[in-house]
C-alpha cells in the first residue's frame, strides 16, 4: 500500500512537471529554442551526478555484498 502511494505521488509530480513544460514552451515555440541549451546542460550535469554517484565506492560495495 505505501509503496503504491509513493508511486503515485511521484508519477503525478512528475506528469505535473512535464505538462508545465508543454503548456509554456507549446505555446511558444521559439521560446524553447532559447532555453534548449540551458536545458540540455542541466540534463548533462544531472546525468554525470547520477553516474558519479552509481559508481561511487559505497554504492559498488552494497551491490557486491
Amino acid at each position: 500500500g505505501l509503496f503504491a502511494l509513493i508511486i503515485l505521488v511521484a508519477s503525478i509530480i512528475w506528469s505535473f512537471i512535464f505538462i508545465s513544460i508543454g503548456y509554456f514552451f507549446g505555446k511558444a515555440p521559439e521560446l524553447f529554442g532559447k532555453y534548449a541549451i540551458v536545458l540540455i546542460v542541466i540534463a548533462l550535469i544531472v546525468l554525470y551526478l547520477f553516474y558519479r554517484y552509481i559508481n561511487s565506492p559505497e554504492i559498488i560495495r552494497e551491490v557486491e555484498k
